[in-house]
């Protein structure tokens, strides 16, 4: 009687034991398939992460471009700087220069440089960003709108508007395309080859004015360097 207790007893403890395990498995594995599901969730949030960083930087890319093509002042028009405006100019110019990091420096150069850019272009009536434009037309000769917009990177309706703008004040001409009746093509006016070669004049000594007292190995090596940096940035979209 007694081994046959002794028997039951062991038959319930190896039972138990058994199902203990079989609980220990089942809860091994849902351990794991929780650790997997968890790595594909940060596996897809990295991936949005990275997509939404591209987005804003392509974003980004874009708004610069249109915001170059889209000045808010007329030519003749450019408001006067106040006592204020001047003295946090002054400020920001004898300002620790030193605090800045090396992309501030840059935007800061690349800001002041289109700054000069602007000023003398807008002296001949042609806002900054324009140029681009005029240079685009004199090297491809006349564009569809659609095609302008491509390599200027901006939308079609900033293009339109400064294309729109460009041909009331005479730089410009359009047409419609004998290929497609629905495309317009855009081409250099008269007017606009004239203030091409200002602009040309404008831009050459701006950069001369940038890089003044930097050797000609200096240059080189600089630009090799923006070259090595702005590759990089557009492989990391």
């Amino acid at each position: 009687m007694d081994q046959e207790k002794l028997e039951t007893v062991a038959e319930v403890e190896e039972a138990a034991a058994k199902k203990l395990r079989k609980a220990e498995l089942k809860s091994a594995e849902k351990a794991k398939k929780t650790v997997k599901a968890e790595k594909k969730l940060a596996k897809q949030a990295e991936k949005a992460a990275k997509e939404a960083q591209k987005a804003q930087q392509k974003l980004d890319k874009r708004k610069t471009a249109e915001a170059i093509l889209e000045p808010k002042e007329d030519p003749g028009k450019t408001e006067k700087p106040t006592a204020a405006k001047k003295a946090k100019l002054e400020k920001t110019k004898s300002g620790p220069a030193l605090t800045l990091s090396l992309g501030a420096k840059l935007q800061a150069v690349a800001r002041q440089a289109r700054s000069n850019l602007a000023a003398g272009l807008l002296k001949h009536g042609l806002y900054a960003g324009q140029e681009q434009v005029l240079f685009l037309l004199d090297e491809y000769g006349p564009l569809a709108l659609a095609e302008l917009a491509e390599k200027l990177d901006v939308r079609a309706p900033t293009i339109t508007k400064t294309v729109t703008r460009m041909e009331a004040q005479g730089f410009l001409s359009r047409a419609v395309s004998r290929d497609d009746a629905r495309s317009t093509i855009i081409a250099l006016a008269p007017e606009g080859r004239r203030v091409l070669k200002i602009g040309r004049k404008i831009v050459q000594d701006v950069e001369k004015n940038t890089f003044f007292g930097l050797s000609e190995t200096d240059c080189r090596n600089l630009e090799k360097h923006l070259d090595s940096v702005l590759l990089q940035l557009k492989q990391s979209q």
